[in-house]
């Protein structure tokens, strides 16, 4: 299971690289990233999960048939990476036959995540989050990083974060643009203590995710 889960990093990461020579400018290649990453690219079993799964009646129409539906799921923030860095990075993916699934905002309803998007992730062997400005906006993209954080409870699998415009240590600490996310989901959840309990566990899941070595990208 571990080589195959490898491999499709490694073809991950190739995908990934291929981008950057193209629109950026990139400084590793694939193999040199691997190596740094291989010690702190898994997430194996934390003391404890981040939080509860959530589910909600929103509708996604892709549905796992299987509990190793996926290749990979990607976690990102649409406005910030749909129409550049995810888009060439799904048809990277597609082009190396690695099976990737991939939500559309459009069909995103109400303030949970739907059954379907949960057992997306759930039945993705490696998840690739790309963390950029607007992500800890997005109360989508936080509740998917507890709930990848959460599987990796169960069964511990990789998770390589791609820094896209954004530094590690911005997400990390949420300052700049996510200590300005937070203070707006705080002030939004402030009489409310079950959605404050769950903004804690959206900065401990970003507190997790940053301290995984991942590849830093800029947007020029």
């Amino acid at each position: 299971m571990y080589s195959s889960v490898f491999n499709i990093l490694r073809r991950i990461l190739r995908c990934v690289f291929n981008i950057l020579r193209r629109i950026f400018r990139c400084v590793e290649e694939p193999d040199r990233i691997m190596s740094g990453m291989s010690e702190g690219i898994t997430v194996s079993h934390p003391t404890a999960p981040i939080g509860p799964s959530i589910a909600s009646d929103a509708i996604i129409h892709h549905t796992p048939s299987s509990s190793h539906a996926y290749d990979v799921f990607v976690s990102f923030r649409g406005e910030d990476t749909r129409n550049n860095f995810t888009s060439f990075l799904f048809g990277a993916l597609r082009r190396q036959g690695i099976v990737a699934f991939k939500d559309e905002e459009c069909i995103r309803k109400g303030d949970f995540i739907a059954p379907e998007l949960l057992q997306a992730i759930q039945g993705s062997q490696v998840f690739v989050v790309v963390l950029s400005k607007n992500y800890a906006s997005s109360t989508w993209c936080l509740r998917e990083l507890v709930e990848i954080f959460n599987c990796c409870e169960t069964s511990a699998r990789p998770v390589m974060p791609i820094f896209y415009d954004v530094e590690p240590t911005t997400v990390r600490n949420q300052k700049g643009c996510y200590e300005r996310a937070f203070a707006e989901h705080e002030n939004r959840f402030r009489e409310d203590k079950v959605k404050m309990e769950e903004v804690q566990r959206w900065k401990e899941a970003l507190r997790k995710v940053a301290d995984i070595s991942g590849s830093e990208i800029g947007n020029k």
